[in-house]
């Protein structure tokens, strides 16, 4: 299902992109949350690490699992 939500986001439907969000808002989150403590506005992270993530998706190689992608990416 990755796969095909990916491939949708590169084909044109930005739309799509949500469902990534949706589904791992939360793991961003508390990654932010764990590097940076109190230290940082987690909202403000999170959404940057979506912004890069966004226009690193054509560099994604199917690889690994997405999660691993944003984890390490």
């Amino acid at each position: 299902m990755e796969y095909e939500i990916i491939q949708a986001i590169l084909n044109g439907d930005k739309q799509r992109y949500a469902d990534i969000v949706d589904r791992y808002q939360q793991l961003v989150a508390n990654l932010c949350y764990k590097l940076g403590g109190d230290n940082i506005d987690v909202q403000e992270a999170t959404q940057a690490v979506f912004v890069e993530l966004y226009f690193s998706l054509p560099r994604f190689k199917f690889e690994s699992k997405l999660s691993t992608y944003i984890y390490i990416g």
